[in-house]
């Protein structure tokens, strides 16, 4: 496995980030020169520089290495040519069971031999089947395994601003790795959170699930981290919330991007009329101060957990 790229987080605007030097270790190191102190934290894969100042902030992208990334694409193109050959070669032997029986039974005999014959068989195409279930891949599925190597290889070279895309597990596709930092101007500037895309097997016809791994206070995020926005409940109108359309909701034709940017926005503009965080719109609403505080600690644990 090839090593983890650096994030290399740049706490004054005027740093050039092509003059700083890669951190060797996973975590956090700090080094102070001409009084401009930069942090480097290891972020999976795909790394990305952030340069904030007390004035202004910014992200700058860090492309990953072509290389580096086309190995992770050719793994999955790989094993998606994998499960289609499997697929042809259980369709194959599915056709000489078919024809066997064909044989067997065409001339209607009733030996106790040809009794015998289509019980084996019986259970050789039950075993067929089971392998299939077991081990060979729809088509949906890997149509669905295809989009996807499609779309993190989109993204993992040109995300939206402040997200940094990778996988969680090289054999696990469906499970996404998530940075997102904190937008500027918002209560949750400077922070750095962690969180997880889950997607269906049904994905692209129904929405992932998307989880933060690191602490967050907001109206829209459960106590348990899963975030509760439109654009990831599931498609179709709800007859049990007339305050969201079918067009929030989510659709096939969105992609992950779409969702990356919602959550973006969530954190910038908290919705508390349907709140998944009752607590949390509470303290929103009737106590601005408490809640300006308790946002102020997570991004401080945000950055201690780099």
């Amino acid at each position: 496995m090839p090593p983890r790229k650096p994030l290399e987080l740049l706490y004054d605007a005027d740093v050039d980030a092509s003059s700083t030097a890669a951190c060797p270790a996973r975590g956090l190191t700090e080094r102070t020169k001409e009084s401009k102190s930069i942090m480097h934290v290891g972020l999976g894969k795909y790394g990305m520089s952030v340069p904030t100042s007390p004035r202004r902030s910014h992200v700058q992208y860090v492309a990953p290495s072509d290389d580096e990334m086309e190995n992770v694409v050719r793994e999955m193109e790989s094993r998606m040519r994998y499960w289609q050959d499997k697929r042809r070669e259980w369709k194959a032997h599915k056709t000489q069971l078919d024809a066997l029986r064909n044989h067997i039974t065409g001339g209607g005999a009733t030996h106790a031999s040809l009794d015998l014959l289509r019980r084996t068989l019986d259970v050789m195409e039950a075993t067929h089947r089971d392998h299939v279930a077991a081990h060979v891949s729809s088509k949906a599925e890997i149509a669905a395994f295809a989009h996807h190597i499609d779309e993190l290889r989109q993204l993992s070279r040109n995300p939206p601003e402040g997200v940094s895309v990778g996988l969680g597990d090289d054999e696990n596709l469906f499970n996404w790795e998530i940075m997102l930092v904190g937008p500027p101007d918002t209560l949750y500037e400077g922070a750095f959170f962690k969180a997880r895309l889950e997607f269906p097997k049904d994905f692209p016809n129904m929405p992932p699930k998307m989880t933060f791994v690191s602490e967050m206070w907001h109206p829209n995020v459960y106590s348990n981290g899963v975030v509760c926005i439109s654009i990831l409940h599931p498609p179709g109108e709800d007859r049990m919330n007339a305050q969201e359309s079918a067009d929030e909701r989510w659709r096939p034709i969105l992609g992950v991007e779409a969702i990356l940017v919602s959550v973006i926005s969530m954190l910038s503009d908290p919705n508390d009329e349907s709140p998944a965080n009752l607590d949390a719109a509470v303290e929103w609403r009737t106590n601005k101060d408490g809640f300006k505080k308790h946002c102020r600690r997570i991004v401080r644990k945000s950055q201690e957990d780099f």
